[in-house]
């Protein structure tokens, strides 16, 4: 007789115990599985919500340039947004090309190292170049020499809008009208014909470069090319995960820091380094090898209020590169965009940034005195570009470089020296008929007295309104360097027209009610307190 078991207050055989055990393991079997599915799903959407939170994040830094601003219409993340990934460690390698928007005139002198130059360290490409109508040189037989290396186009006239001086609605100078029309132009040209590389923004007289910089603040990150291998400063972009704040390369417009060469000689024996034998009897034709000497010295001038001032001498406003492939053909048509080489984009930065800042700079050269007058149509004359050339010239003396010594044995490794002879023809020549010094400074008319010294107080119009200067620097021809007062910064070739000699008769006032009487009044006091703190009262 089979055993009884017992269950609660009744009596069941074996197999059904041995049923209600099976029954109750396959329901706690059922419970487990499904709290097993809930807590999966669960932890799903928790890490989908975590995926979507770090994308947010990730994409924070760039949100600023990855929309336009609603007035102007909405721009997709992917047409702005771009990380560039390169091998710097395969010498020479680069995948992409770049162009350039050059405006010309009379600068053949260096216009054939600047094409074999850039040529050589950017994979120049394509080039589109404009000379203005009323120089006295063509560019064309340089041009013709790449013919099987690089695609240049000499536009002419009717290749883009260019606006009369004194036209309706606009009052800026014919040249900067001309210059910001070329560039809008020359941009969406590139753009159209699928040139979606790097677009530089230059003069022929500006050389671009790595940041030497880079090679402290990048040694443990990347690894920088030298400019001897075909293709580093392209290569060097390339390597950049864009947006990188410390190399200012946070939009489409990437800034250059320009360094002013001044024109202090150098050792033969220093110029010659580095030329390779091919071209070593003509290294100082080369800008890159024989103008060593940049950047100017802070100055201590001290005004009639007691401030101790220290103008200095920048190189000028940084120039852009701008990448093309983060923008549409669309960005480029508004009409908002102002088109100069500093900032040509409504992405560019209006900051100046200092070198520290920038992943690339760019070498400004002097060139000598002849070079320096050639351009004969400047309209300001040659008696002030003579007086500017000697003001640079001795200024800019602080520092010495040799970075770019090195891109022309590489040039030369690259194409060989059959070719780079060809290629570099004539360098830093000028023309026959600009060659003489004596003809271009015939027309120099005698000099005539400066009306201003230094430390004169005069008045400079500003804005349209007569504020308060000090002159700290007198050039010959009436040409000056001042202070202005109120905040010690500088203004550099002021010419006699624009400034007038302070007069106690006159009613004019400055931003501080302050009459030229009352500022020296203002001035004694000033240096009377300057006097009891230096004997403790």
């Amino acid at each position: 007789m089979q055993e009884q078991h017992q269950h609660g207050p009744f009596r069941v055989s074996p197999d059904k115990h041995r049923s209600l055990q099976k029954q109750a393991r396959n329901t706690t079997n059922s419970r487990g599985f499904r709290f097993n599915q809930i807590a999966i799903t669960i932890l799903f959407f928790i890490g989908l919500w975590l995926c979507s939170v770090l994308l947010l994040i990730w994409k924070m830094p760039v949100k600023q340039i990855s929309r336009f601003d609603a007035s102007h219409g909405d721009v997709e993340a992917s047409n702005i947004i771009r990380t560039r990934k390169s091998s710097i460690a395969q010498k020479g390698s680069t995948e992409e090309s770049s162009s350039a928007c050059l405006l010309v005139c009379d600068d053949n002198h260096f216009l054939i190292e600047w094409l074999a130059y850039h040529y050589h360290t950017l994979n120049l490409r394509h080039v589109i170049m404009n000379s203005d109508p009323s120089c006295q040189t063509s560019p064309s037989e340089i041009v013709n020499r790449w013919q099987n290396k690089m695609k240049i186009e000499l536009w002419g006239e009717d290749d883009f809008e260019v606006i009369p001086e004194g036209s309706e609605g606009t009052e800026e100078p014919a040249h900067r009208s001309r210059q910001r029309q070329f560039i809008m132009k020359c941009l969406t040209t590139l753009k159209e014909q699928s040139d979606d590389g790097y677009v530089f923004l230059g003069d022929a007289d500006e050389f671009i470069t790595i940041n030497p910089d880079l090679h402290k603040k990048w040694k443990k990150k990347h690894q920088v090319p030298s400019i001897r291998e075909p293709g580093s400063v392209l290569t060097l972009l390339q390597n950049i995960t864009f947006p990188d704040d410390h190399v200012a390369a946070t939009t489409p417009c990437i800034p250059i820091h320009r360094w002013q060469f001044g024109a202090a000689e150098s050792p033969i024996e220093t110029v010659q380094k580095g030329a390779t034998p091919l071209f070593a009897d003509s290294a100082t034709k080369f800008h890159t090898l024989r103008w060593r000497k940049y950047g100017s010295k802070s100055l201590n001038f001290k005004t009639i209020l007691g401030e101790e001032c220290h103008p200095y001498r920048a190189a000028g406003p940084n120039k852009a590169v701008v990448d093309l492939k983060r923008l549409r053909l669309q960005d480029l048509k508004k009409r908002h965009h102002e088109g100069n080489p500093h900032s040509p984009i409504e992405f560019c930065t209006d900051e100046n940034l200092f070198e520290l800042d920038t992943a690339l700079v760019m070498f400004h050269y002097l060139g000598t005195l002849e070079q320096w007058l050639s351009r004969v149509t400047d309209a300001r004359g040659i008696s002030y570009r003579m007086t500017r050339y000697q003001d640079i010239s001795e200024s800019m003396i602080k520092d010495e470089s040799d970075d770019l010594r090195p891109w022309l044995e590489g040039f030369v490794e690259s194409v060989g020296e059959v070719e780079a002879l060809r290629l570099l023809k004539d360098v830093g020549e000028l023309p026959k008929s600009n060659r003489d010094l004596n003809v271009l400074l015939q027309n120099i008319t005698a000099k005539e007295d400066n009306e201003f010294k230094v430390g004169d107080v005069v008045q400079y119009i500003f804005n349209d309104d007569w504020t308060w200067a000090q002159i700290w620097y007198s050039m010959d021809d009436n040409v000056y360097h001042h202070v202005f007062l109120e905040d010690c910064s500088p203004a550099r070739y002021i010419l006699h027209k624009d400034l007038r000699p302070a007069n106690v008769s006159w009613a004019w006032y400055n931003d501080d009610n302050m009459t030229y009487t009352e500022l020296l009044e203002f001035a004694g006091r000033e240096k009377a307190k300057r006097k009891k703190r230096r004997h403790g009262f």
